[in-house]
C-alpha cells in the first residue's frame, strides 16, 4: 500500500514537472511577443511625436505665410487678401485639428505600452514563479525517490529480520527438544 502511495506521488511530481516545464515554455514565448509589441509601441510613440514635430511647423508656416500674403495684399487686392486670410484661419484651424487627433492616437498607443508594460511584468512573475516551482517539484521528486529507496531498504531490512528471527526460534525450538531429549523426557515438546 505505502509503494503505491509512493509510487503515486512520484507520478504527480512527473507530470507537475512536465506541466511546469511546457507553461515555462509558453509563458518565455508569450514574453517575447510582448516584448516586441512594447517595442512597436515605443516606435509608434517615436513616429507621432516626430509627427506631431512635422505638422506643428507646417501648419505654422503655412498660415504664417497665408498672414503674409494677405497682409501684403491688404491694399492692393482685397479679395486675394481675404483669400489669403481666410486659408490662414483654415490652416490654423487644421492645424490644431490633426494636432488633437496626434494626441488622442499618443493617448491610445501610451495605453496599450502601459498594458503590454503590466503583462510584460506579469510574465517575468509568472516564468519565476514557475522556476520556483519546477525547483521544489524536482527536489520533491527526488525526496520521493529517495524515500523509496528508504522504503525498500527498511522492506528488505524487515524481511530479513523476520526471516532471522523465525530462524532464531526455529533454533531455539530445536535446542530445547535436543536438551530435553538428552535429558530423557523424549514426550515433553515446549513450544
Amino acid at each position: 500500500m505505502r509503494m503505491r502511495v509512493v509510487m503515486m506521488q512520484e507520478v504527480a511530481v512527473v507530470v507537475v514537472v512536465q506541466r511546469s516545464s511546457a507553461q515555462h515554455s509558453n509563458n518565455a514565448s508569450t514574453l517575447q511577443i510582448t516584448l516586441h509589441r512594447l517595442s512597436i509601441s515605443n516606435e509608434k510613440l517615436h513616429r507621432i511625436n516626430t509627427w506631431k514635430k512635422i505638422s506643428v511647423v507646417f501648419f505654422t508656416a503655412a498660415a504664417a505665410i497665408a498672414a503674409t500674403v494677405a497682409a501684403i495684399n491688404a491694399n492692393t487686392n482685397k479679395p486675394a487678401a481675404a483669400a489669403a486670410a481666410a486659408a490662414s484661419i483654415l490652416l490654423v484651424a487644421l492645424g490644431k485639428w490633426i494636432d488633437a487627433l496626434m494626441r488622442l492616437r499618443e493617448s491610445g498607443v501610451k495605453k496599450q505600452k502601459q498594458i503590454i508594460g503590466v503583462m510584460t511584468i506579469g510574465a517575468r512573475i509568472t516564468m519565476k514563479d514557475l522556476s520556483n516551482i519546477y525547483v521544489l517539484s524536482r527536489r520533491l521528486q527526488f525526496t520521493i525517490d529517495s524515500i523509496s529507496e528508504t522504503v525498500a531498504m527498511i522492506n528488505k531490512s524487515f524481511q530479513n529480520l523476520r526471516r532471522k528471527a523465525d530462524e532464531y526460534r526455529r533454533n531455539l525450538n530445536w535446542t530445547r527438544q535436543v536438551v530435553l531429549q538428552s535429558i530423557g523426557a523424549p514426550n515433553m515438546v515446549i513450544n
